[in-house]
């Protein structure tokens, strides 16, 4: 059974929205995670299907893969 459908503009670990920039219409250099480092523990533990097609809320990735998962 799939589970719940992605949204670009929500975190696929915890449902928060995501802030992403290329989801609200601005450029990618606008977003946050152009500015900080993604945990790559965090990057590991997102499912398959969301891998390259929607991005963490900055909480998420930032956070260590454990902070993740407890939201």
């Amino acid at each position: 059974m799939a589970g719940p459908a992605l949204k670009e503009n929500i975190c696929p670990l915890c449902g928060a929205e995501n802030q992403c920039a290329v989801a609200a219409g601005k450029p990618p250099e606008d977003c946050w995670c152009q500015n900080v480092t993604i945990n790559p523990e965090v990057l590991a533990a997102l499912p398959a299907e969301a891998v390259n097609k929607v991005c963490l809320c900055p909480a998420c990735g930032t956070a260590t893969p454990e902070e993740s998962r407890e939201r």
